[in-house]
């Protein structure tokens, strides 16, 4: 699973847990960038088991041995970091270290990787660029032997923030079994509250990387409103925590995964709810104007040019977009609620098909009605048909009585400018946090940004694209990555 730890603090009562839990032979095998932070746990592993003095990092010596009396265990700590090639950890003599000893490996790739090992416990550890050094995400994995000795409960209570069971007890939850649930590209975390059959769902949006207060705004105004988000049943802004409603398991994604022949209809609802916010004026959120598009479009100039070290024209990138976006603007006046990451993800299925709760949208903002069709429609995450897409456009042009040329001129420019903001974001996650998964699914998002290009409102921009992606990085559906 994938779960926070806010500081360093967090890191430390994970190697706590994990030492506990420890017996001979095990390996925790533990990758991630320079300054992830492997050495840290590491160290709060090998202080849990007993030694008092200090850890040095093994990256020179590769090994490092540690043993009882002082720890209750053998151990050896590794860092495979310098090795060229996974045989050269055979003229360490490791085999010989490891003989009823656990084995903490860092940068165990290096090393040949262990994974397949019985008792491994694998930890990845990503930085969060926002907030330096201090926080981190960690993907746990393990056999089903490590999920009898470290069940969910056990991460809970390392992961939980500081200040949540005051804050449960204060909303009379207090005593309530907590659980983790699995986390996105941001840094809020979630867990599932339990009270015998009642449940809630635990939001920690730590200051100062996180501010729960325009999810709050958003949450009740669309609940005043007769759209159905999360009830908050109780807040402390300060601290970040905010406990909703819980939607349940039921999110249209995993659905259509199992029930992919209701697509139709449950596509059918989404955008029925898209029309239904559509008809109320826009609620209490910034303008979606110019400067904020092109902040987005940039985001491609920004980091995926110079991930393919390519030289681009960046003022003619954006002299492009003002030229292609500027017939849209006064279209969005005075605007609709924009809810800006509307896909199969953040929606969830409520006691049936028809009925859509709402999830992620705290960065609302007032703008072109088109927006969040384009994010439910051509979705960076999961595929959808072009015939299924053309379907949708219809059903909620017919629902809403909008002009269809302009609509589908707009649609075009908003689907290039998302889609090039997203391939830009996608980049950004792999360089400064440490995510290459966001890598896969890339050619996806360019595919959808080389077909909102063809319109012919789209003009300039694909000029721009002409004369400065080379044409085998298109094709490849965005490219390969230099080293």
């Amino acid at each position: 699973m994938r779960f926070a730890l806010p500081d360093l603090a967090a890191v430390a009562r994970l190697g706590g847990a994990v030492a506990e839990r420890l017996r001979p032979g095990d390996v925790v095998a533990m990758s991630g960038s320079l300054g992830a932070g492997k050495t840290t746990l590491a160290r709060a592993i090998i202080a849990a088991l007993g030694h008092g003095g200090e850890v040095p990092s093994p990256s020179f010596a590769i090994i490092e041995v540690y043993g009882p009396p002082e720890l209750r265990l053998p151990l050896v700590h590794a860092d495979f970091y310098r090795l060229s090639d996974p045989r050269e950890v055979a003229e360490l003599g490791l085999d010989e270290y490891r003989d009823g000893a656990v084995l903490i490996a860092e940068w165990p790739e290096h090393g040949g990787g262990f994974a397949d090992e019985p008792g491994c416990l694998s930890i990845a550890l990503e930085l969060v660029g926002e907030i330096g050094d201090s926080g981190r995400f960690a993907i746990v994995e393990g056999g089903a032997d490590w999920l009898t000795r470290m069940p969910m409960s056990d991460i809970a209570s390392v992961t939980l923030p500081d200040g949540a069971d005051h804050f449960l007890a204060a909303a009379g939850w207090g005593g309530a079994a907590v659980e983790p649930l699995i986390g996105d590209a941001s840094f809020r975390r979630y867990f599932r509250v339990r009270r015998g059959e009642e449940s809630a769902m635990l939001m920690d949006a730590p200051p100062p990387a996180e501010n729960p207060e325009p999810f709050l705004r958003a949450a009740r105004w669309l609940d005043a409103n007769g759209l159905r988000a999360p009830r908050i049943l109780a807040d402390d802004t300060t601290r970040g925590l905010v406990l909703l409603e819980d939607f349940g398991a039921a999110r249209m994604r995993d659905y259509l995964d199992e029930w992919s022949g209701d697509e139709q209809e449950v596509y059918r609802a989404a955008v029925d709810t898209l029309a239904e916010l559509h008809r109320l004026p826009a609620g209490p959120f910034p303008d979606y104007g110019i400067h904020e598009y092109l902040r987005e479009a940039r985001l491609l100039t920004e980091w995926y040019c110079p991930a393919q070290r390519l030289a681009v024209d960046a003022a003619g990138y954006v002299s492009a977009w003002e030229s292609v976006l500027a017939p849209m603007l006064p279209r969005q006046r005075p605007g609709v609620t924009v809810l800006r990451d509307y896909h199969a993800e953040n929606i969830m299925l409520l006691g049936g098909l028809q009925k859509q709760g709402l999830l992620d949208f705290q960065d609302a903002l007032a703008g072109h009605r088109a927006y969040d069709l384009v994010s439910l429609l051509q979705d960076a995450r999961r595929d959808v048909s072009p015939a299924l897409e053309a379907e949708m456009i219809g059903h909620y042009l017919r629902t809403t009585g909008v002009a269809r040329e302009e609509f589908l001129a707009d649609y075009a420019r908003l689907g290039a400018q998302r889609n090039a903001k997203i391939v830009g974001i996608f980049v950004r996650l792999w360089r400064r946090d440490g995510k290459p998964r966001y890598l896969e699914l890339i050619p996806r998002v360019w595919a959808l940004l080389e077909r909102d290009l063809a319109h012919p409102a789209l003009a300039p921009v694909a000029r721009w694209f002409d004369a400065n992606i080379p044409a085998e990085l298109r094709t490849a559906g965005g490219g390969a990555f230099p080293a």
